[in-house]
């Protein structure tokens, strides 16, 4: 089963507004209500970090520090926040109580979603430039019963759906600990995430933007 692929980008900028479009069209098709950002990742970017982010990324190669600093660009937008956003010890954004973030970026666009709602305990989302992958890759991500059949649209739902698990003290998941099941909605894009560790299902999204893939999940306070 492969989603509609609807925005045929050629350019960053472009790239940017596809991804843009289908995090809203999934966001709608969730049911959630997410504030969205999304920019081409630009080294400039660094330049605007703050000391305490910068120390950060300060050992990163280039091209990282760029994904970063675009990201707590994103953020700041995002969240109307003039100061640091810190890291935690799980590598996610330190933000304002309420606020339920998620980060994502491969290395042309950088994505950030915000939610204040109270029924949300967690989001995630990712996006990935659509590329083959070696047989054994594929064998590492994608269960034999999962209900998406393209290898790389599987990756890019179970890293959403692990972002929006993930909390302090939860391990790392691993590819096969989840197990996706189609939903019936028109565009098939809609899946439930089967979370061995704890049996929590949690509402995947997942489409194509031109040439990626673009998922987002939220993990109701119940899951």
């Amino acid at each position: 089963m492969e989603p509609p692929n609807r925005h045929r980008p050629a350019d960053p900028e472009s790239i940017a507004a596809a991804v843009e479009c289908v995090v809203g069209e999934l966001a709608a098709s969730l049911g959630v209500e997410v504030r969205t950002s999304v920019a081409p990742v630009d080294d400039r970017h660094v330049a605007a970090l703050f000391a305490s982010e910068a120390e950060l990324v300060a050992r990163a190669i280039e091209r990282r520090r760029a994904e970063f600093a675009t990201g707590r660009f994103l953020l700041r937008r995002l969240l109307a926040i003039d100061g640091p956003i810190g890291r935690t010890a799980l590598g996610a954004p330190m933000v304002p109580p309420g606020e339920i973030v998620s980060l994502a970026h491969d290395r042309q666009v950088a994505v950030a979603v915000a939610t204040t709602d109270a029924s949300i305990a967690g989001v995630g989302v990712d996006v990935e430039p659509m590329q083959p992958l070696e047989a054994a890759m594929v064998r590492t991500i994608r269960r034999p019963d999962d209900d998406l059949d393209e290898p790389l649209a599987v990756f890019v739902a179970k890293e959403a759906v692990y972002k929006s698990w993930s909390a302090p003290g939860r391990r790392i998941l691993e590819f096969h600990d989840v197990r996706l099941r189609r939903a019936a909605d028109a565009l098939g894009t809609l899946f439930s995430a089967h979370v061995a560790e704890d049996g929590s299902v949690i509402p995947v999204a997942v489409a194509s933007a031109g040439d990626r893939w673009v998922a987002l999940a939220a993990r109701a306070v119940s899951g």
